[in-house]
Formats: C-alpha cells, structure tokens, sequence
C-alpha cells in the first residue's frame, strides 16, 4: 500500500473487509477542525471504501461524552499542548478505537509516548488536508502511519531509561538472525507480510515468527517499533 510522503506498514495480518468507516473528528482549534471535517466529508463518496463521519467535536470535551464513539472504528485526534494526550489515547485503543494523533510539532519524546500510548498513525498537522482521508482509510485497514518527517525522528527509549543503543546486537546480547533482520528490512521497505513471504519464498507464517523472535531481541513494543528500528539502523 502506498502512501507516499507518509509511511505506512500493515500491523495486523487480516485487512478489514468493512465498506464503510465510522469516525470521530476531535480538534481543539475550531479553524482547523471545521477545514478537516470538510475534506473528511468530501472524501466520503459512494465508490469504493467510504467514510462516515460520526461527530466532530472539541478534542477537550471529556471522551466518555463524545457522541458516536461506540459505533467509531478510527479517531482524528488533534489536542490541545496542554491535554494528556497519552491517557486520552488509552482510553480510545481501550474502547477498541483506532487512534490517528495530529500534530504541529513533534519530538522524540511525543512520538514515544504516543506509540506507547497505542496510536496506530502519527502524523505532522499541517495545511494538507487532503491526506487524512487516506491515512483514515489506512489505519482503519490495520496500517500503522507515520508521516515522513517523524520517521528519522524515531529513536525508540531503552529499558534502562534514554535512548537504546545504536548497535541493534547490543541491545539485548541477543543479536537478531540474518533471516530475522533480512524480514524487517523488508518491512521496512514497507513490503507486508504476505509481500515479504513471496520475496523470500516462505510462508506469511513463517515471516509472522521470524518478527516475533525479533521484538524482544530488540527490546521493541510492537511490530512498528522493530521496523523503525532497523530502519534507522541501516
């Protein structure tokens, strides 16, 4: 799946088959959150995979009164600096909710915190509106989403507290196998899973166990976490 200049990779290895996505829009600046409820409208025609969008309101309203969120698949989080975004998100994944985080500015510590939190797609919010209907679609599909800007950006924390080791193989004392970084390479590529099984001539099983044994080699949360790790690292 392409979604050029955003990165994307699939986290779940069955795509939802649903026509239709349901969404919440939550953005404290009314300006931007009327200009985004406009283009996630617009983007909601009657070919293909459509978007329905269920209510648009202030991120700062308290979530358990957001109308429409038992019937939401995805949520366009944009908050204000001052909210606890972490938990709001938690509270989001915990109701079974996909999460794509909006914001102006990022840094390390946002973009850990956010992946901790359970944000399936963390994107730069900016004048180019036209891309979150398809970074919607992506996320609700079960794809991961980064914009291109944040994927350097990345530097996954340690157990041990600052940033983990450049050296992958120091991590843990486990190095990875040649099969085992030869996959998430090509993950990183933003090949799936089934794409990365046919390059290698094995089955997706196989490439699914190949990335199990690699996230706690690399100490990571999640398959995305091991991805932008050997991303950076190559």
């Amino acid at each position: 799946m392409t979604m050029s200049p955003e990165y994307v990779m699939p986290l779940l290895s069955v795509e939802t088959q649903q026509s239709t996505t349901n969404l919440v829009l939550a953005d404290y600046d009314p300006l931007s959150r009327q200009v985004l409820s406009d283009a996630l409208r617009a983007a909601s025609g009657p070919e293909g995979r459509r978007l329905r969008l269920l209510a648009c309101l202030d991120s700062y309203t308290p979530v358990e009164t957001w109308p429409g969120l038992d019937h939401a698949d995805v949520v366009v989080l944009a908050p204000c600096p001052q909210a606890d975004t972490d938990a709001t998100i938690r509270l989001l994944v915990a109701r079974g909710v996909r999460v794509v985080l909006l914001l102006a500015r990022w840094d390390n510590l946002a973009l850990n915190r956010a992946m901790a939190a359970g944000a399936s797609g963390c994107l730069v919010k900016d004048l180019e509106v036209d891309r979150i209907p398809a970074a919607v679609q992506a996320v609700a599909c079960g794809y991961a989403l980064l914009s291109a800007e944040l994927i350097t950006l990345y530097r996954p924390a340690s157990p041990h507290g600052g940033h983990a080791a450049a050296d992958l193989g120091k991590l843990t004392g486990l190095p990875l196998t040649g099969r085992e970084h030869e996959v998430l390479s090509l993950l990183a590529r933003g090949m799936s899973t089934a794409e990365t099984a046919r390059a290698l001539g094995v089955s997706p099983t196989t490439v699914k166990s190949h990335v199990s044994h690699a996230l706690p080699k690399l100490n990571a949360r999640n398959r995305l976490e091991a991805v932008l790790m050997i991303k950076n690292a190559d």
